[in-house]
């Protein structure tokens, strides 16, 4: 706490309500910022803040993820009660002269500054003060508020109150975030398993950051300077795919450096890029599809209309997404390759003059049976498959069920673990 900050060493603690000085605050209020933790954080913050500036009413909220002109409030303290949280329109309250911006404080009249009909001009609040809540990168949160049903008389007293708190509200909102955006990231990949998984997995990442747009791309082999889209996500559906050139776009940048993101004035920084323009994006952040030694195989990027955070977070949860994204390439060229081998596989079996049988390992009978086979021992496929070696005609060597047993227990022993 830096008692040099005029709005801490300016104040007098003259308020009539506030019978205790300066330091005693100060040492209330840094006990109780420091005290506060865990689910009922938030709710131990705005008590203690009440109480220290005898406000009939204290808060915090930050905005509503969805809508930017609604917040939402975490806690609310109001005539010794706490209340369920709530959501209220911005515009046309003393808030929205705070969020993003500064102290404010309304000394009386507060009241008259609230729409009719609403929680805090129906309970004729008179003094207000708020203070912005502000992220580690610089982006607003929210706000912490303080009321009362009197002249505020000790404006420089709320001030320095709401800002020691806000710090502290401000790390926890953060924190709080963080933990929740992860934990819905995990849930989100681990959950995307079947029908078009790409389409689910950049719908949901858009949803989770709440942009407006998202894709999945991929290099063309034969032509390396182009991008196949494998999933486009735009303005809440799913589009149809396209190809682009990669040159004079930002997803050049991100296979250039595995993350890149720009958090405003994407377009002004690719002037080529007419797709940006079109969208009106001001915002993205992608990071590459990584398959092991194969190196990079495309890249997932999103994108918004608003500034994008600039924050470890935002990559982190990118990253993850990416993973799972790559992980999806490389499980579908396992399964491509894995059918190429199965179908040589058949062709060679189909077309051999040799007799061929296969056997289930344990039980000895024919899971299935080559062509030559079924013209020499003068059976139907559907005849021989399930059958016992002994079932099998014993005139053509070496099926005998003796000489048959006798290579399946060979094949056995050399099949057998070195211990």
């Amino acid at each position: 706490m830096d008692r040099s900050d005029p709005a801490i060493a300016g104040f007098s603690g003259a308020d009539p309500a506030v019978t205790a000085d300066s330091a005693t605050l100060l040492m209330r209020a840094a006990l109780a910022v420091s005290r506060a933790g865990g689910p009922d954080s938030f709710d131990e913050l705005v008590r203690e803040l009440a109480a220290i500036l005898h406000a009939d009413a204290a808060f915090v909220a930050v905005f509503d993820e969805h809508d930017a002109a609604r917040m939402r409030t975490l806690s609310c303290w109001l005539d010794g009660h706490l209340l369920r949280p709530f959501e209220y329109a911005l515009d046309g309250t003393p808030c929205a002269d705070v969020t993003g911006r500064d102290f404010k404080c309304l000394r009386d009249g507060a009241v008259r500054h609230f729409p009719p009909g609403t929680l805090f001009a129906a309970k004729g609040m008179d003094g207000y003060a708020g203070y912005p809540l502000t992220g580690s990168a610089g982006q607003p949160l929210g706000l912490i508020v303080a009321m009362t049903r009197r002249p505020i008389e000790a404006p420089d007293l709320f001030e320095s109150m709401l800002k020691i708190f806000a710090a502290r509200v401000s790390a926890e909102v953060e924190r709080a975030a963080a933990e929740d955006l992860m934990r819905r990231a995990a849930l989100a990949v681990s959950r995307v398993a079947s029908g078009d998984v790409f389409a689910d997995l950049i719908r949901v990442l858009c949803e989770l950051l709440v942009v407006d747009v998202g894709f999945i791309s991929v290099i063309e082999p034969a032509r390396p300077q182009m991008l196949k889209t494998l999933a486009v996500y735009a303005d809440g559906r799913i589009h149809e795919n396209i190809e682009y050139e990669v040159e004079g776009t930002p997803c050049a940048e991100v296979m250039r450096q595995q993350y890149w993101s720009a958090s405003d004035d994407v377009c002004a920084l690719f002037p080529r890029d007419t797709d940006l323009a079109q969208l009106g994006v001001r915002g993205y952040a992608g990071h590459t599809l990584n398959e092991g030694a194969d190196g990079t195989r495309g890249i997932l990027s999103v994108a918004a209309r608003r500034p994008l955070p600039d924050t470890d977070l935002f990559e982190a949860v990118i990253k993850i997404f990416a993973v799972r994204a790559a992980a999806e390439l490389e499980r579908g060229r396992a399964q491509a390759a894995l059918l190429d081998s199965e179908a040589s596989y058949r062709a060679i079996f189909e077309a051999s003059e040799d007799c061929i049988f296969v056997h289930d390992w344990d039980t000895g009978r024919i899971l299935d049976v080559s062509p030559a086979a079924t013209r020499l021992y003068g059976w139907l496929p559907e005849e021989l498959r399930d059958l016992p070696v002994a079932a099998v005609s014993e005139n053509v060597p070496p099926y005998s069920e003796r000489e048959a047993q006798a290579y399946i227990q060979q094949a056995r022993v050399r099949e057998e673990p070195v211990r």
